[in-house]
């Protein structure tokens, strides 16, 4: 969430949103995408896509050298999770 600009750290080392997430990501929000996030998350396609990579006995885990990769990283390609650099922030 970090390294998508959605979280920040307080002066006490805790995470807060980010003013990019308040706009966004929080109901009322100028631009809030939330609902759309929602309908998203219950399509059946993207449902069966986390139970597949949630079995790890499922073809799709098998294939996976970590099943905790991120759904939209093209294979060979690192995500920026996967960064430590990037990871961190």
């Amino acid at each position: 969430m970090r390294a998508f600009g959605l979280l920040v750290k307080d002066a006490a080392g805790r995470f807060d949103l980010s003013p990019l997430a308040r706009e966004h990501l929080v109901p009322g929000g100028r631009y809030d995408v939330s609902d759309y996030i929602g309908l998203v998350a219950k399509s059946p396609g993207v449902q069966a896509n986390g139970r597949a990579f949630a079995d790890k006995t499922s073809p799709s885990a098998q294939n996976q050298p970590n099943p905790a990769r991120p759904l939209f990283t093209a294979k060979g390609l690192e995500s920026a999770m996967e960064k430590q650099a990037s990871a961190g922030r």
